[in-house]
């Protein structure tokens, strides 16, 4: 939901409220409880892409410009549902990054269980 708002409605201008208004028709107000953001800037995450070994697919040959407005847009996003979508920072090291995607996975998991 959150990157199809990105993608589509911000990055490729389609209109965020246009997709809100697909979404809610054949999502309804089902919302994600948690999104995990994992933050490296669109030049850093270019770098790693050219690093890969499998074959470059239709998104990885998108644009820089592309690229900086899916990074602006989730940053919208994050700002509008702050207690919804946590930020990783994903220039560490991968198993801090796990651990840390684990940590926040785990808190909500934790969370529910004590409203029961």
């Amino acid at each position: 939901m959150d990157s199809t708002t990105v993608y589509q409605g911000f990055a490729r201008k389609l209109g965020i409220t246009d997709i809100d208004e697909v979404q809610n028709i054949v999502i309804g107000s089902a919302k994600p409880d948690l999104t995990l953001f994992f933050d490296i800037s669109p030049e850093e995450a270019k770098e790693r892409m050219l690093n890969r070994t499998r074959k470059a697919d239709r998104l990885d040959r998108e644009s820089d410009d592309f690229y900086e407005k899916v990074y602006e847009g989730y940053r919208m996003l994050i700002n509008e549902n702050s207690n919804r979508i946590k930020v990783i920072d994903a220039r560490k090291e991968i198993d801090v990054i796990s651990r840390q995607a684990m940590y926040l996975i785990e808190e909500l998991l934790e969370e529910r269980e004590a409203k029961k």
